[in-house]
């Protein structure tokens, strides 16, 4: 980076963050969304539950990971080398991020109804499933744990 004073290296840095949060975001809104259309598709198609919650916990941690990490290995050199702004960038994100939760409210509102009105005991079985492997949340945070560790591990061999 070129040499700047104490306040643009603060600002950059603010910038960086916030492009930070807003790709772990949208990252975890397409995963969601992901999530959704996986678990309704297996529904309908009668997939066994208990492997398409394990599935579904799979895919979403490698969505976050191969996303994050094609959007970085594309974006990262140009922000460092200050060819791109992070302004605009953030805008291209929220952007993104807007057009994900559209989708995924549609998602949520049309295809829940077609779930529950006529596979409703196929729903019922999954959720029976995804409630008696995941009782104390272990699930959960394990994936969780699991995200972070391999997001590390991206930053680390990046760098």
């Amino acid at each position: 980076m070129k040499d700047l004073n104490k306040t643009e290296v603060k600002v950059q840095l603010l910038n960086l963050l916030a492009v930070g949060a807003f790709l772990w975001y949208l990252m975890k809104a397409i995963s969601s969304m992901t999530f959704t259309s996986f678990k309704s598709f297996g529904i309908i198609a009668g997939i066994e539950p208990n492997f398409l919650c394990w599935t579904n916990q799979t895919l979403t941690i490698l969505i976050i990971c191969v996303s994050l990490f094609v959007i970085l290995k594309k974006v990262w050199k140009k922000v460092i080398d200050e060819t791109i702004s992070t302004k605009k960038f953030l805008i291209s994100l929220g952007i993104a991020i807007l057009l994900v939760q559209i989708l995924q409210f549609f998602l949520g509102f049309y295809v829940s109804d077609i779930l529950i009105t006529h596979y409703e005991v196929a729903v019922l079985s999954y959720q029976d499933v995804v409630n008696e492997i995941d009782r104390s949340r272990l699930i959960n945070l394990s994936f969780s744990l699991g995200e972070t560790i391999l997001l590390l591990l991206i930053f680390i061999k990046w760098k």
